[in-house]
């Protein structure tokens, strides 16, 4: 029974990934007075959905633990319902006091395509992340790193 051991739990569906490969699982919680389960439910809420050309979209999620974390360079990956493909997706900003991560996409397929028709109060089924090896970013002084070439 959910909340015997502890107010969350996560299983996964794989036999040897963990949880957080995107492999499958689920998570369940413990009912517990006071805490909003619907908030839990839409954690991954879109608070704005454009499309800022033809067929390339801007979206800003709702994910506070992605956003605490990420760095340059890191991807998330989503599923827009229980049935859907995962799409891996750039983090292309995020800002950590708001916990919103920021994702743009081209629509190249039946997934991207449906993903395209969400707009904003929709919320993500999956948000996964961040993912990946955050990219190395040079400190050097312009001056000095043109002089080296």
């Amino acid at each position: 029974m959910a909340g015997e051991i502890a107010d969350f739990t996560d299983f996964s569906f794989h036999a040897v990934k963990n949880f957080t490969t995107a492999e499958g699982g689920a998570s369940t919680w413990l009912d517990i007075p006071g805490i909003d389960n619907e908030e839990i439910y839409k954690m991954y809420q879109i608070l704005k959905a454009e499309e800022i050309t033809a067929n390339i979209y801007l979206m800003i999620v709702k994910a506070p633990r992605v956003a605490k974390s990420c760095l340059p360079g890191q991807f998330v990956i989503v599923r827009t319902d229980e049935n859907s493909e995962r799409i891996p997706l750039t983090i292309c900003d995020y800002d950590r006091n708001e916990g919103t991560i920021t994702i743009v996409f081209q629509v190249v397929g039946a997934g991207t395509q449906f993903m395209s028709k969400l707009k904003a109060g929709d919320s993500f089924h999956d948000f996964v992340g961040p993912l990946g090896k955050p990219s190395e970013l040079i400190t050097d002084d312009i001056e000095n790193t043109k002089k080296k070439n």
